[in-house]
């Protein structure tokens, strides 16, 4: 797991904006010492007065790619982070301070704007609206999956009753976090639970047996895609 986010791939203050850094400091290392060179020539020909221009140019360059990159640093720290804003400090925490209560905490204030009378539409979560990012998608699923855990809201039977399109949601979202085993086995119970086992019991002792196994994902997952999130 990567908790490093100071060096995103897609970000300029992360890896790249640490190349065009040393770029442009060659770049000034460069013009300075064409500079020199040519103010140590004898005479105010038009040849030294190339390598002057020269030098100017390439630190003009180097000075303009050093802004663009502390630009973009500046930026990205200032950048609202859903998980990560403190609305009490208006500032983004560390990554490393998050915790499983607080990712939580945010997902269930996401799915409320989902409720109606009350009451949480599965369908409204996993629509293809683009208003509900993908990258939400696999934390709906461990919500869900914690409240069975600890029967909190969502009932076995109900969950069971959604059949295979509800296996097919968790089977997908829970894959994108390398979670295979915990949606094959519970794709398998649903697919039991359609084909006349109405029997819950098992499934009820499973869920509730991955509740650690279930918050340690869902933490997981929110710290390796935070970005995703800004």
């Amino acid at each position: 797991m990567n908790q490093n986010n100071e060096h995103d791939t897609n970000s300029l203050p992360g890896i790249a904006g640490s190349r065009i850094t040393k770029i442009a400091s060659v770049m000034m290392g460069i013009a300075v010492i064409i500079a020199c060179y040519s103010y140590a020539k004898a005479g105010n020909g038009f040849g030294q007065i190339a390598l002057y221009a020269l030098a100017a140019f390439i630190f003009v360059v180097a000075a303009f790619l050093m802004f663009i990159v502390i630009a973009a640093h500046i930026a990205a720290k200032n950048k609202n982070n859903f998980f990560l804003y403190d609305k009490k400090t208006k500032q983004n925490i560390p990554t490393e301070a998050l915790t499983f209560e607080g990712v939580r905490s945010r997902v269930l204030e996401f799915m409320s704007v989902f409720k109606y009378r009350g009451k949480l539409y599965m369908g409204d979560l996993f629509s293809d609206d683009r208003t509900v990012p993908e990258s939400f998608k696999p934390l709906f699923c461990y919500e869900i999956l914690y409240e069975l855990a600890t029967d909190d809201g969502i009932r076995a039977e109900s969950f069971l009753s959604f059949g295979t399109e509800c296996a097919s949601i968790f089977s997908k979202y829970l894959g994108q976090n390398d979670d295979h085993e915990l949606a094959a086995r519970i794709c398998g119970f649903i697919y039991d639970f359609s084909s006349g086992n109405k029997d819950v019991g098992k499934f009820q002792e499973y869920i509730q047996s991955q509740r650690d196994h279930i918050k340690s994902k869902m933490l997981g997952y929110t710290v390796e895609n935070i970005r995703k999130f800004d």
